[in-house]
């Protein structure tokens, strides 16, 4: 049997918005189903869609075409009221007015569940103060918005959307101009929620080296449809590199990282492992160097010595030795940057 509660269904779902007296279509004929507790990553390039679904499937704006059901009841069938206590969408920060407190910008997440005049009920308190305790804010209760970082910002709307009370979450952008360290954080969070609580969390970002080490589907926009998946098989199969088909950006999936496709001046052997290789394989590579060690060019060496990292140049004949890798790859341009070895 087919457990009707907990999902959002997109049945052929075409998605923008109207331009004077015509529509123009961003996503066409969308055939995708979100189960609760999954943390789903939205993702393409600028202009691909992104927000027009989310908005779409918050029931801010009109699909061109298709359905959306939740928890197997098409959206139009729901009033607001109701949708409310089915859906919450958290937009950016700046909603939120500057000398509201904390905890009562949390409190409005308990609209649905109040009186005409707004009023709380004990467990409607008790619900509040939960929020703000599974999302790290609660001794920043009585603080005002102004005086909260951006990170912390994200992190009360995210428990305002807990206070609503919904089995799906829907978040425009939650990291961006955030530090590496809140985005890390505010996925984390995201992730953590999404799986204690059996929630569906459905959230877009331009942050794909987060987003690939945390989300548990990706959604991923390109040529106007969706691919789904996990985000190790995209990787696997090259689909990220699609979004980049057209730009010197690739993704290398043997180190898990995003590269600049470069020219390389010369090569180098490189001898060494872990840590030590791969950063100075960066280093090299940044500064027009490959390392192959299927190459003629010289042999560099990797060893930490006590509390020091060496780099010798062809070891085998008692090379140069470097204490500073800046120092290594001044040498290098200067001893070989003219060579006519294989590049």
């Amino acid at each position: 049997m087919v457990n009707n509660e907990g999902y959002i269904q997109l049945n052929d779902l075409s998605v923008g918005y109207e331009t004077g007296r015509q529509q123009r279509t961003v996503i066409p004929k969308i055939n995708l189903r979100a189960s609760q507790g999954n943390l789903i990553a939205l993702v393409g390039a600028n202009g691909s869609g992104k927000s027009t679904l989310l908005r779409t499937l918050a029931g801010i704006q009109s699909p061109i075409k298709g359905s959306i059901s939740i928890d197997n009841k098409p959206i139009e069938s729901y009033s607001r009221h109701d949708l409310a206590e089915k859906l919450s969408f958290v937009g950016t920060h700046y909603d939120m007015h500057a000398m509201m407190r904390v905890h009562q910008v949390v409190s409005y997440g308990r609209y649905p569940y109040t009186n005409i005049l707004g009023h709380l009920h004990p467990t409607d308190k008790m619900i509040i103060r939960k929020a703000m305790h599974d999302t790290g804010i609660f001794h920043l209760r009585d603080a005002f918005i102004s005086e909260i970082s951006d990170g912390e910002k994200q992190r009360v709307l995210i428990a305002r959307s807990l206070a609503q009370d919904t089995n799906i979450i829907l978040l425009d952008e939650p990291t961006a101009f955030l530090d590496v360290k809140n985005k890390f954080e505010i996925l984390h969070l995201l992730g953590r929620l999404a799986h204690e609580k059996r929630k569906i969390i459905l959230f877009s970002s331009h942050d794909l080296q987060i987003v690939l080490g945390t989300a548990d589907l990706l959604w991923f926009i390109d040529h106007k449809k969706i691919i789904q998946g996990l985000p190790e098989e995209m990787v696997l199969k090259n689909t990220i590199n699609e979004l980049f088909r057209h730009s010197e950006v690739y993704f290398d999936a043997e180190n898990n990282e995003f590269r600049i496709q470069r020219r390389h001046n010369f090569c180098v052997r490189l001898l060494g492992s872990g840590a030590l290789y791969k950063w100075t394989e960066r280093a090299l590579d940044r500064l027009h160097i490959k390392v192959d060690n299927r190459c003629s060019g010289p042999a560099i060496h990797i060893e930490q010595k006590d509390q020091e990292i060496v780099w010798t140049v062809n070891p085998d004949n008692k090379g140069d030795e470097f204490f500073a890798l800046q120092d290594l790859i001044q040498h290098l341009h200067s001893k070989y940057g003219n060579s006519k070895q294989l590049r």
